[in-house]
């Protein structure tokens, strides 16, 4: 039978919490770099080059893109952060044009995202939800 002072399990279990301290920050130091590394991917994937990434979207590269997306378009608008109201205001203000609607919700973004709302930040978007660069080839060059 093993018996052990409170100071020595003391010491075992701040051993065995640092250990899975360091496995937490070691797994969040790793899922970074994977982010990165993917982020990196999207980039190039995408083939838009880099100072084109961080400008804001023009009226005309938006009205493109509201072309491209269909059916796809509200689950880009809510990853870029749009409520679910604000799709539905965007169908009631346009309910005969599906790309009225687009363009609305990419123009209401852009409105209230300001700086923020870069091309990166749409193509993080289009990533997100599976839409392949083939179908917004055209749109940022």
């Amino acid at each position: 039978m093993t018996c052990h002072s409170s100071e020595s399990t003391d010491t075992i279990e701040n051993g065995r919490r640092t250990e899975t301290e360091s496995r937490v920050v070691d797994s969040d130091e790793n899922r970074i770099a994977r982010a990165m590394k993917d982020l990196k991917n999207t980039d190039d994937e995408w083939n838009i080059p880099e100072a084109t990434l961080q400008v804001v979207p023009t009226d005309r590269q938006l009205a493109r893109l509201a072309s491209c997306l269909g059916s796809d378009w509200e689950s880009v608008l809510l990853d870029l952060g749009l409520s679910t109201g604000a799709l539905y205001r965007c169908r009631v203000d346009h309910p005969l044009s599906s790309h009225g609607q687009v363009l609305a919700g990419l123009v209401q973004w852009r409105q209230s995202q300001g700086k923020r709302a870069t091309i990166h930040r749409l193509l993080q978007s289009l990533q997100a939800t599976d839409i392949h660069p083939s179908t917004v080839k055209e749109v940022f060059l």
